[in-house]
């Protein structure tokens, strides 16, 4: 018989009524933002027709992998003759990803103050959240658009911002909140499948049963540029992510340096990838011990893509990275955290591996996970190299099976 597994805290509910929150102060303001939804004049509208084809503006104001996930979905609805034209609302911090695709969409920003992670006070993120309001709402309005589209699962969704500008058909899910506001509210269902399966739900009241039920990873239009001299071969180096050592979603970095020794030893390029301060700093004492190529802190956004674009491998923590590697089909391992259901980030992409390590308390569905974060720090530098192994072979069949080491 097994012995049990593990566990290190309690599980908390994934869901509250219809909301994906726990804290009992969210909760009860998400709750009046319904409440608040209920006594405001809907502005409903028809959403299309032969004689009116739809304007949509997509809106997903999420960091870089929640818009990276979406190309895919931003693809088909451009290339839908029953669409005249579309928009995106995004994060400024998002904009490259939008503006090295191939995508027509005009591009909107605006950034929340609970999503913006530039180092700048709270207050000042408050303010110029708050006054960058009436001008986009003023834009939105100009535009004239009739199909609003907000692939946004959590707290805080754009369906406040869409009502006040007056869009006539609004399409989101009810589990961030203001889904009173809507006109096609869509219930979040909790299964064990993926963040872009779920978004591909609010296509249905647009098309019905022709919406797609699935939609491979895509980087529509994207050209790959020229790199710098880091004197490796395309095709023959491994991608390493180390993150920023948030400790929600880090790994030893021993166990980092014994991986790149490990695929040095075997034969392979290590390039090691990083955007911000802390990112090269880590790479760098990775790259000190293994002699890797330390890339991070040197690389616009195309020419992040190009790199990942010509890797034999990534190997990275659970972030944007995975879902770019998806767009180019590239094998890919990525380390996650059991705080979520792992079919929800996996990146969609058949030659990719979610690891984590077993534990008792999966999912815990904790914001801020646990002290002991065993579900990631438990991995072993060997569990890594034999999932890579797996996912680099010549040919693996299409398959949603998510890896656990144990």
């Amino acid at each position: 018989m097994a012995s049990p597994l593990p566990v290190f805290g309690e599980k908390l509910r994934e869901m509250t009524g219809p909301y994906r929150a726990r804290n009992p102060r969210l909760v009860a303001l998400l709750r009046l933002s319904d409440a608040l939804g209920r006594i405001l004049r809907k502005r409903a509208g028809a959403t299309a027709s032969p004689e009116r084809p739809m304007k949509i503006l997509l809106a997903n104001w999420g960091h870089l992998g929640d818009v990276v996930a979406i190309l895919p979905l931003l693809n088909f609805i451009e290339q839908n003759p029953a669409v005249l034209e579309v928009s995106v609302l995004i994060g400024s911090w998002s904009r490259g990803v939008l503006e090295a695709s191939g995508s027509r969409a005009r591009i909107f920003t605006i950034d929340h103050p609970l999503l913006d992670r530039r180092p700048v006070g709270r207050g000042k993120k408050i303010w110029n959240y708050l006054k960058s309001i009436p001008p986009l709402v003023r834009d939105l309005r100009r535009a004239g658009y009739t199909v609003s589209v907000d692939g946004f699962s959590t707290f805080p969704a754009t369906h406040a911002l869409t009502w006040m500008a007056g869009i006539p058909c609004r399409i989101g899910f009810t589990s961030a909140g203001f889904g009173a506001s809507l006109t096609h509210p869509v219930l979040w269902q909790p299964a064990d499948i993926s963040v872009a399966d779920q978004q591909l739900r609010l296509l249905e009241p647009l098309f019905g049963k022709e919406r797609p039920t699935a939609l491979p990873a895509l980087y529509p239009g994207f050209r790959p540029v020229a790199l710098p001299a880091f004197g490796v071969d395309a095709g023959a180096y491994v991608v390493l992510h180390r993150g920023a050592g948030d400790p929600m979603r880090s790994w030893p970095e021993s166990e980092w340096i014994e991986l790149a020794r490990a695929l040095r030893d075997k034969g392979f390029q290590i390039v090691l990838s990083g955007a911000s301060e802390a990112e090269v700093l880590a790479a760098q004492a990775i790259a000190d011990q293994t002699g890797a190529v330390n890339a991070a802190g040197r690389l616009s956004w195309p020419q992040f893509v190009t790199l990942v674009s010509k890797a034999k491998a990534v190997i990275a923590i659970d972030t944007v990275i995975g879902h770019v590697a998806a767009c180019f089909a590239i094998p890919t391992v990525v380390l996650t955290a059991g705080r979520q259901r792992l079919a929800f980030w996996k990146p969609n992409n058949p030659r990719a591996l979610a690891l984590t390590y077993p534990v008792g308390c999966y999912p815990c569905n904790r914001t801020n996970g646990c002290p002991q974060m065993a579900c990631l720090r438990r991995i072993g530098h060997r569990d890594v190299l034999s999932a890579f192994h797996e996912a680099t072979k010549s040919a693996i069949p299409p398959s949603n099976d998510i890896e656990i080491t144990g």
